[in-house]
């Protein structure tokens, strides 16, 4: 609802929308849920949404998330023999865009 009430209003998408996105496709890639090309699509079209204040703003969210993730997990591991393993996480859904067709 929120994503419909910021286009709405701003004519935009949210930037935490947008970044939680981005986080998203580049988990599903490395997954191997998706391939190069549909890495590279599905990125460009949200980048395709933004002007260049939402692209930074959208950039320094996800700096930010991947710190706190970094630092969240580095203080849950264990340490085992000095070193420290980093922790499972539960998978998370991720935008997965279709394939285009092939001609034969």
């Amino acid at each position: 609802m929120k994503v419909l009430q910021s286009l709405r209003d701003k004519g935009c998408y949210p930037s935490e929308w947008l970044a939680d996105k981005t986080m998203q496709i580049g988990r599903a890639f490395d997954a191997g849920l998706l391939t190069r090309w549909q890495h590279q699509n599905a990125e460009q079209g949200l980048r395709d949404v933004m002007d260049e204040a939402q692209a930074q703003e959208v950039s320094a969210i996800i700096a930010a998330r991947t710190k706190a993730e970094a630092s969240s997990a580095a203080a849950e591991a264990p340490a085992v023999n000095g070193s420290a393993e980093k922790p499972k996480k539960a998978a998370k859904p991720t935008l997965v865009m279709p394939t285009p067709p092939t001609t034969a």
